[in-house]
């Protein structure tokens, strides 16, 4: 058996293109750009979650403290020899208003009992002779002496 010898590799028989010893300046501005935003990235990130850390450490740490108390405060509500036929607190709990039987309403504030707005819902003599207040809801119905709803 003959042994097949390689072919003898000359300048002239190469086809192929030759390797470059550097990239591009292209390629390398892409590379650095790349570098550069990826690090920005990772270290946004970083930083972001340690934000989010610190936030809910904010949140925690009262938890572990004692509890404290203070006076609640009080106002005197005066209704003047009127009945009221509902008292109804915001969900604030800065206001209130109250509906009194002689038709008028009232907006008080709840800290110090100050009369900040009121209405007279019923016109002349006539008096409120039935009330639907739901508790849901801030629609009032109102029946009247003289048959009027």
């Amino acid at each position: 058996m003959s042994e097949k010898q390689p072919p003898e590799q000359n300048s002239q028989s190469f086809t192929g293109r030759t390797g470059r010893h550097s990239a591009r300046w292209s390629v390398k501005m892409a590379d650095r750009i790349s570098t550069v935003v990826i690090t920005v990235g990772g270290i946004g990130t970083i930083v972001s979650v340690l934000c989010v850390f610190l936030v809910l450490f904010g949140v925690v740490v009262p938890l572990f403290s004692q509890a404290k108390i203070g006076e609640l405060s009080s106002a005197q509500l005066s209704f003047q020899d009127r009945t009221p036929l509902t008292f109804k607190v915001d969900e604030y709990r800065i206001l209130s208003w109250t509906l009194f039987d002689d038709g008028k309403i009232e907006a008080i504030r709840v800290d110090n009992g100050e009369v900040v707005w009121t209405k007279d819902l019923v016109e002349g003599d006539l008096t409120i002779t039935a009330a639907s207040i739901p508790d849901t809801s801030t629609s009032v119905a109102l029946a009247l002496s003289d048959g009027s709803v």
